[in-house]
């Protein structure tokens, strides 16, 4: 029986990815080629070659690859943003602003103003016409929505300053797209989740909805996944959508509880040292209300590895999310310590994230943290 194409193309179109990621332009630009010869009508491969070609100063074949692109999926937007990349390269200004209307209109339509913004602000910046001097009166114009406070959406800073219509594409936000692209391509779950929340957090609602859903396909009964869609739902406003994801999740976590079960498979991860399968037990006693239990194992992981800093947040956690904001605030003084002296940057990050989503202003109006 031959080998399913889809199996090649996913693993082609990673190997591609993880190559470019590591700047190994050829093999990457050999496997995107691989992936596009498996599954000629996706799009996808030939925008990763285009951007890759593009990285090593060939815009000619940079454009090719994104217009083969556009010729599967012509609303494309990260096609239609290379191939006016690369018209730029090759001088063509014109037509290089001729594409960013496209892509503006195409982001106008989407309910995304303020990228539609900012593409026709880069389109006036190589070609004005009174065309784009009358779309960037009317996108400055427009009002933004306000956001609901949710736990790991919060921002520190919110209410000190306004929001911004007018925000272009960042380099931050092609990141989190190519890892949330990187992740899909992987069947990687908590990568989709992680790069949902990051685009929720930069307001990038459908896209996060997207990644979301691109998690179900491959793990339909995951909590998280679920959990996730339905804070993005409520950010959106669409409270109905939101209630029944969740009642999704608590069905599941009904049927699927088995205490004993898990008295077992805590008892092993603790033996063995497997904190991912000890936090992942951690997170279904909470789902259950068993906070005590919970803690408890996590204070008996500590005493295997007092310097895991996950652990140290996981108790965090649970005193935030049994009132007990001293002994968190306690907690994390600790790890900061302790990361301090390790040179640990990303746990100092990950302290960083969790107060501004547990512990600031903004957070104690929220809803309590998972």
């Amino acid at each position: 029986m031959a080998a399913d194409p889809y199996v090649g193309y996913r693993d082609a179109l990673r190997s591609g990815h993880l190559a470019a990621l590591r700047g190994a332009h050829e093999p990457a630009i050999r496997a995107y080629r691989e992936a596009a010869g498996l599954l000629p009508d996706r799009a996808a491969p030939y925008v990763a070659l285009g951007r890759t070609q593009l990285a090593v100063g060939r815009a000619e074949e940079a454009l090719a690859s994104f217009e083969a692109a556009l010729t599967r999926a012509p609303r494309n937007t990260a096609a239609l943003d290379g191939a006016a990349r690369a018209l730029l390269e090759l001088e063509r200004a014109d037509d290089a602003a001729d594409v960013l209307d496209g892509l503006a209109a195409v982001y106008a339509e989407g309910d995304r103003p303020a990228d539609a913004l900012a593409t026709v602000e880069r389109a006036t910046e190589i070609s004005g016409s009174p065309w784009r001097r009358a779309m960037l009166e009317q996108l400055h114009g427009e009002e933004p929505q306000p956001a609901m406070a949710l736990p790991w959406l919060a921002d520190p800073d919110a209410g000190a300053r306004p929001r911004v219509v007018g925000r272009a594409v960042t380099d931050e936000l092609r990141d989190i797209s190519e890892r949330v692209e990187v992740a899909s391509a992987s069947d990687d779950v908590a990568g989709l989740v992680a790069g949902a929340r990051a685009l929720a957090r930069a307001d990038r609602l459908r896209a996060a909805v997207d990644a979301c859903h691109d998690a179900l396909t491959i793990a339909p009964a995951d909590p998280e996944v679920h959990r996730t869609l339905a804070a993005i739902y409520r950010r959106q406003g669409r409270g109905r959508a939101a209630r029944t994801k969740l009642r999704i999740v608590e069905r599941y976590q009904d049927l699927a509880d088995d205490p004993d079960e898990l008295d077992r498979g805590a008892e092993h991860a603790l033996v063995t040292g497997d904190l991912d399968e000890l936090l992942r037990i951690v997170r279904l006693h909470v789902d259950q209300g068993r906070t005590a239990t919970a803690l408890d194992l996590l204070f008996a992981a500590l005493g295997s590895a007092p310097g895991e800093p996950r652990l140290h947040l996981a108790i965090a956690r649970l005193h935030v999310r049994m009132g007990r904001r001293r002994r968190a605030v306690a907690e994390l003084e600790r790890l900061a310590r302790l990361v301090d002296l390790t040179g640990d940057t990303p746990a100092h990050e990950a302290i960083r994230d969790f107060v501004n989503a547990a512990l600031t202003p903004a957070a104690r109006r929220a809803a309590p943290v998972d």
